[in-house]
């Protein structure tokens, strides 16, 4: 493995390891699978699309991420619960930023 396939290897699992946490892994809601294939599956095609060079590389990787599970992961009553349910603790807690997400 060179360095630069390490690099890519190690901020694309960051990156998947803080938006599993950022959509629900703590409280369960978080789906690992999506149309048959596993997140790191999904993950390794993105790798692929980017490139590693970037500044803004782990970002980018986020963002492209999140729009591919959008556009994978139907909006079952599980996940619009799981969405309000978020948005609610954000209401009690105080938090004035309520993004549906």
């Amino acid at each position: 493995m060179t360095p630069d396939e390490l690099f890519t290897a190690y901020v694309g699992k960051n990156v998947l390891n803080s938006s599993a946490r950022d959509h629900g892994y703590k409280d369960g809601s978080y789906r690992k699978t999506w149309q048959g294939r596993e997140d790191n599956e999904h993950l390794a095609e993105l790798l692929g699309q980017l490139d590693s060079r970037s500044p803004r590389y782990a970002d980018e990787l986020y963002g492209a991420r999140r729009r591919a599970t959008r556009r994978l992961r139907p909006r079952t009553p599980e996940l619009l619960l799981c969405t309000l349910r978020k948005c609610c603790q954000k209401v009690t807690s105080g938090a004035t930023n309520l993004s549906f997400r």
